[in-house]
């Protein structure tokens, strides 16, 4: 059988065929296991949009993931196959028995971590989500006696309790992933009836009884962590009036009732990208930050910055494609202040014309004449030839 190597955590590799089975075991077997039936196409969907909303929401980087129990086998649980959060696609979701066996791998890779999913699902019927991040803010909670507290009503889940899953309690010293099943139940007993279970050295683990309910609380315990350090950082070490927990019990189920609230709005916030690739106007932002340091001040002391090219080009070059969005993702004119120079021309003087009275300049030197109106002073502007766009 051949061996695959994880995306997600690289030197590790394992085997396709045989998976971490129950405790006190190792099942074998070519065999993959039986599916738990068909899927809807748009549970599929839903489970990326959760992956790259995550992504968004700056609680999973180019590790971590989430996953969903099947719908209508509870034995059943889907998740991406190993890949960066960001670039998750419904194409990508597979299914897997609770040991952590895929049913149809098709020679794809899968996430080592996998096991925190399948044991959390065997362990607690009431879990029809998890997510497992490792966001920054969180983690230094599971490194210090002081314990997590909600802060406000939208981590309210926080008021029950958070737990700490020390890996070497158990195992001694390892590599601090759950890579098997034995590793995944002992994060599962960590977790008990709670709602999220911090690991320490590692990152943290978020579960509801949705999709939309576990993504909301991974998000929240990130916002929840920052605001604990502010309010400690506040209090001068005196007393912090977290939530307590029947305040705790009362807001989360507020809040579980209006869930679909911000799932729309987080679903929105992706839904101009494609693959994960970011939205046409952080791709903008990016591009002048960029160059902005490549080239942070003309002579006459105005911010100018441009893409440099060759001559001659014009905007079907452009590696992105021949659309506004990409046109005015690669910089095609960038001009900070109440000066411009045109793309290709030399970092001097010459370079940058001032405007010819309050109506409008003309622009040489990207291969076609580009007509630009008066931009309002100390704000950057991207022109294109008959239009305007900033």
């Amino acid at each position: 059988m051949p061996l695959i190597r994880c995306a997600c955590h690289s030197g590790f590799s394992y085997w396709t065929g045989a998976a971490a089975g129950p405790p006190d075991a190792l099942r074998s077997g070519s065999e993959p296991p039986a599916s738990g039936g068909p899927v809807d196409p748009s549970i599929f969907e839903e489970i990326a949009s959760a992956s790259r909303i995550l992504a968004v929401q700056s609680v999973l980087d180019a590790f971590g993931h989430v996953s969903m129990r099947h719908p209508t086998a509870p034995d059943r649980f889907l998740m991406s196959r190993s890949l960066a959060p960001a670039l998750v696609t419904a194409g990508d979701i597979m299914e897997f028995n609770l040991d952590g066996e895929a049913c149809d791998p098709q020679g794809r890779g899968v996430f080592l971590e996998r096991f925190i999913h399948g044991a959390i699902y065997r362990a607690r019927a009431d879990v029809a989500s998890v997510v497992h991040s490792h966001s920054p803010s969180v983690i230094p909670f599971g490194l210090v006696e002081t314990p997590m507290r909600a802060m406000y009503h939208n981590a309210d889940f926080l008021a029950e309790g958070v737990p700490v899953f020390d890996i070497a309690e158990e195992f001694g010293a390892t590599d601090m992933l759950v890579g098997s099943w034995q590793k995944g139940a002992a994060l599962a007993r960590s977790l008990g009836a709670k709602s999220v279970v911090l690991m320490r050295g590692h990152g943290s683990v978020a579960v509801g009884p949705s999709l939309e309910a576990a993504v909301f609380r991974a998000i929240m315990t990130e916002t929840n962590a920052k605001l604990q350090s502010q309010a400690t950082i506040l209090s001068q070490g005196g007393p912090i009036a977290a939530l307590s927990p029947e305040e705790g019990r009362l807001a989360d189920a507020v809040n579980l009732r209006v869930i679909q609230r911000p799932w729309e709005l987080w679903k929105r916030s992706i839904s101009g990208r494609s693959q994960g690739l970011r939205h046409k106007k952080l791709w903008t932002g990016q591009a002048r930050k960029f160059w902005t340091r490549q080239f942070p001040k003309d002579p006459i002391g105005h911010q100018a910055a441009a893409v440099p090219r060759k001559e001659g080009l014009d905007r079907r070059d452009c590696p992105r494609g021949n659309s506004k969005e990409s046109w005015r993702a690669c910089g095609i004119l960038l001009g900070i202040g109440r000066r411009t120079r045109a793309v290709g021309q030399p970092q001097d003087a010459s370079a940058i014309r001032p405007f010819q009275g309050p109506g409008q300049e003309q622009a040489q030197g990207c291969g076609f004449e580009k007509r630009q109106q008066r931009p309002t002073p100390g704000r950057g502007i991207l022109a294109r030839s008959g239009s305007l766009t900033g």
